[in-house]
């Protein structure tokens, strides 16, 4: 277990970890994500495997395939406060990378996911913000209602 601040990996033919698998492994990230201010946020990913992303327990995009490193976006409506965000990835052979962005009320373009905005658990929380809680649910095999999506190019993609 460890803790990751910023969600952007780019391995190419390794791995996340020295001496281990390159590839046929899977990583799950989890913790709370700090919402400064109510309104819509876009995120961006640019994977090459699979991932998945899930916000208050409820699914808000994914591409559970192998594929080169291609984008993905989705944007969603959040109110102010601390909301539990799980990330899920998995490689299964060749390159790999996992990048995560966002784009919030006011930003010009998507910023790195990260820094002050992950928190990897309820203890490290601090502030007056609401902390919410969400019921798990499964992940459907399109989008779920609560998000906005569109599908990146197919070729290799580059971060913005």
């Amino acid at each position: 277990e460890r803790v990751d601040r910023y969600i952007n990996f780019r391995w190419g033919m390794g791995g996340p970890f020295f001496l281990w698998r390159r590839d046929n492994f899977s990583i799950r990230w989890t913790g709370f994500l700090r919402v400064p201010q109510a309104g819509r946020y876009e995120f961006v990913v640019f994977a090459d495997d699979g991932f998945r992303l899930f916000i208050d327990s409820r699914p808000i995009m994914q591409d559970w395939s192998i594929h080169k490193v291609r984008e993905k976006r989705a944007t969603v409506s959040l109110a102010e406060g601390y909301h539990p965000i799980t990330i899920a990835y998995y490689e299964k052979a060749g390159q790999a990378a996992m990048d995560v962005y966002w784009k919030r009320p006011g930003d010009n373009r998507p910023v790195q996911l990260g820094g002050d905005a992950l928190v990897p658990g309820e203890e490290y929380i601090h502030d007056e913000l609401p902390v919410f809680k969400g019921a798990s649910e499964q992940m459907p095999d399109g989008t779920s209602d609560n998000a906005d999506t569109t599908a990146g190019p197919d070729n290799d993609a580059e971060a913005p």
